[in-house]
């Protein structure tokens, strides 16, 4: 369209009867007439305007001209009036006259402009019609689209080989994608995890190296330089392993070849202010009596070792160049050096040792932690007791200023290549390990940091959706649900609900309810798609099960099962974290209004066996301290602390986790509502309509960085407060 199209209006200006004593007109001037008119000669001329609505005017202009050479100007003032009324004296008689009008919009928004053609052919007023034709500016302006045509990047294939590997291994990546019109500029890759370190953010096929146990979720985007980038996940599962661990570190070679963690340098009592720092080999000899003492240090960044491990060995092998018929041996090194820097009088730059040539004891330590001599060729020198722990030491955060090859009175020296030699010659560090929680009864825990959520009487509307995007939001790797899924007996529903905010196969695991009673065999399809890799033990009906997952162990049992039912599964169960979960409660084991319908037995069984019990039916949130009898309400006064709670043979805590999504109910047992509650001072934290309660999620994170027996619970509601917080200890046979 075009923008300048001029938009017209008319402007009627009414030259009509008036008054003929009537003078003349306010907001007039004129000109001089030319020519002089005997009185009674002359005639009027009247003029009425009404102004549109679309123009605004402040001052019309005028002009007359007629017969003798007549000229009459002036301007009438219309800024404060919509219409005005006016009359032109003084007009001789006489014919071919002729009035011209024009205006100006205000700001400039209009020019308006008009003519008539007109005698004065009598002494009275002149009737004459005038149009007022108004052009408006242009009130739109145009606008010249450039486009220019994008395709979008694709991510064609996005691999994660293997999808699981022990904690300090690594998982080569790699991703491939296209660009069919290679514009506007050439592909990019950029990697982000959620756990692990990557080998580069942005090549195409980086390896990503598990630090600490549990799922590192990998994201890498596909860009092209525009505005639609493409972007896609895969999850690594980071493990524990059980078994031994032998890493070894040599600059570009291992663990891999992105590996320069080696720093070491000569330092010379010769030469003392120099520094050897970029020499291909290494050298060490003692007082021969010509001052030609030397030194070599040597450091290994192990920080691919997860914190937490246990050093069981370590060995350094050297490349030996110049044989020795001496033995030199290996101190730890306690001050830190630079090895650009180093030389035989100082540590770094300004920074002396405390002794020259690193002698001090506040340079290095006193007592061997290996040796070497010999013949040239391959050396490996395994670490003592001494060497070990330093090596612990690094593992465990201490300051890492490696070792030092030394000695003050040996004659013939020895050489061997240094970091800066031939690839497969370089100093290798060797350590061999186990991973946090792969030992003693570390091994019967679940996998570090193993985050699971509980929830329970869900429904399947707008309030359950925002619990299951906490659960997301929060991390959480499983969810346990305590029965009433669905209230409208709709299990197809309740699943769509699910997968359409966690995904086909997000590990959850259901106890069946009694709204679930008509329905429950119509949840197990499906049910059997979200098990996540667990271990799936059969009880005596559908609703009776054993699951183990990830080290977590967990009961499930209905309305109507006695305690045989869980000691079946629990009583011989090793395993440290133990769950029971079923829907239905007895009275003193909620606040609301719920009657006795379980029976104490399975109350008491899991107490017995040391299983947290998990439970719905009361929409709300309670917990209980530590219970050494569930029946009586008896708390445990050796682990009474409200937020630090104990499960063991014998002691256990109480959940009722009902905020999933259907309804918040009000506190009517146990007042008041605030801690500490009454009854028996059983609840460690109540959270209903009393307390402006709304729905929301508990999370327990078991094994938490590595502590086997330890774990990590809290309440979050949806409008994102964490308003219980509490620790579990598990007991361990022996401790």
């Amino acid at each position: 369209m075009n923008g300048n199209i001029k938009q017209v209006t008319y402007v009627h200006w009414l030259l009509g009867a008036m008054l003929a004593a009537s003078a003349g007109f306010a907001g007039c001037s004129s000109s001089e007439d030319k020519g002089s008119h005997a009185v009674g000669s002359v005639g009027s001329v009247g003029i009425q305007l009404r102004v549109s609505d679309e123009v605004k005017l402040d001052t019309v202009r005028y002009v007359i001209t007629g017969p003798g050479g007549f000229n009459r100007s002036g301007t009438i003032d219309v800024s404060n009036s919509n219409t005005l009324t006016a009359r032109i004296d003084g007009i001789p008689l006489g014919e071919g006259y002729a009035i011209e009008l024009d205006a100006d919009g205000r700001d400039d928004s209009a020019t308006c402009s008009g003519s008539a053609d007109f005698d004065v052919l009598s002494t009275g007023t002149t009737n004459v019609n005038v149009s007022l034709q108004c052009k408006l500016r242009p009130r739109k302006g145009s606008l010249l689209v450039n486009g220019a045509f994008n395709v979008c990047p694709s991510i064609e294939a996005l691999d994660a080989l293997p999808l699981e590997v022990n904690v300090g291994s690594s998982v080569q990546l790699s991703a491939t994608g296209s660009d069919p019109d290679g514009a506007p500029a050439e592909l990019t890759y950029e990697w982000t995890t959620t756990s692990g370190t990557l080998s580069s953010a942005t090549a195409p096929d980086p390896t990503l190296t598990c630090t600490s146990a549990g799922p590192a979720t990998v994201t890498v985007t596909l860009s092209d330089g525009d505005t639609c980038p493409d972007r896609r996940t895969v999850t690594v599962r980071c493990t524990i392993s059980k078994e031994p661990i032998t890493v070894s570190f040599q600059d570009g070679v291992a663990p891999t070849a992105e590996y320069a963690g080696t720093e070491d340098a000569m330092i010379r009592e010769a030469a003392p202010t120099t520094s050897y720092g970029s020499r291909p080999t290494c050298e060490a000899d003692g007082d021969d009596g010509n001052g030609v003492d030397k030194s070599c240090l040597m450091r290994w960044d192990v920080s691919a070792i997860p914190p937490g491990s246990t050093v069981k060995s370590a060995t350094l092998t050297l490349e030996v160049t110049s044989s020795t018929s001496n033995t030199y041996q290996l101190y730890s090194v306690v001050r830190p050096w630079n090895e650009g820097e180093v030389t035989w009088n100082d540590a770094a730059a300004e920074s002396p040792w405390a002794e020259s040539g690193a002698r001090g004891a506040d340079d290095r330590g006193m007592t061997p932690i290996g040796s070497i001599t010999g013949s040239t060729g391959s050396r490996t020198i395994e670490l003592n007791e001494a060497g070990i722990a330093l090596v612990q030491s690094w593992v465990d955060g201490d300051t890492n200023a490696g070792i030092i090859v030394a000695s003050t009175s040996n004659t013939d020296g020895v050489d061997f290549v240094s970091s800066e030699g031939t690839l497969e010659q370089r100093p290798r560090l060797t350590v061999t390990y186990v991973q946090p929680g792969a030992e003693d009864g570390d091994a019967l825990s679940t996998e570090p940091n193993l985050k699971v959520a509980f929830i329970g009487d869900t429904n399947h509307g707008t309030n359950f959706r925002r619990v299951l995007e906490l659960v997301m939001e929060e991390q959480a790797q499983a969810i346990l649900v305590q029965g009433d899924m669905s209230y409208s007996n709709d299990p197809d529903a309740w699943w769509d609900a699910v997968e359409a905010v966690v995904g086909p196969d997000f590990p959850i695991f259901l106890s069946r309810g009694n709204h679930d009673d008509a329905t429950w065999p119509d949840y197990l399809p499906r049910a059997a798609n979200h098990l996540g890799g667990a271990e799936r033990i059969e009880g005596d009906h559908d609703a009776h099960y054993k699951t183990i997952w990830r080290g977590l162990v967990i009961a499930a049992i209905r309305k109507g099962d006695g305690p045989e039912r869980i000691r079946r599964f629990l009583e011989d169960e090793p395993r440290l974290w133990k769950v029971c979960q079923w829907h239905q409660n007895q009275t003193a084991m909620q606040v609301g209004g719920k009657g006795n319908e379980m029976g104490w037995g399975v109350y008491e069984a899991c107490r017995e066996l040391g299983a947290i019990i998990q439970t719905g039916h009361e929409h709300s949130y309670e917990r209980t301290r530590t219970l050494i009898n569930t029946e009586t309400q008896t708390v445990d006064p050796t682990c009474a602390d409200p937020n630090e709670v104990c499960v063991g043979p014998g002691r256990t805590f109480v959940n009722v986790v009902g905020l999933g999504g259907a309804s918040v109910r009000p506190q009517l047992r146990c007042l008041p509502a605030t801690f500490p509650y009454g009854c028996n001072q059983e609840w460690s934290f109540i959270y209903t309509s009393n307390q402006n309660a709304t729905y929301g999620v508990q999370f327990i994170t078991f094994n938490v960085d590595g502590k086997a027996n330890e774990a990590d619970g809290y309440f979050k509601d949806i409008d994102g407060n964490v308003v219980d917080t509490f620790k579990i200890r598990a007991d361990i046979a022996g401790q």
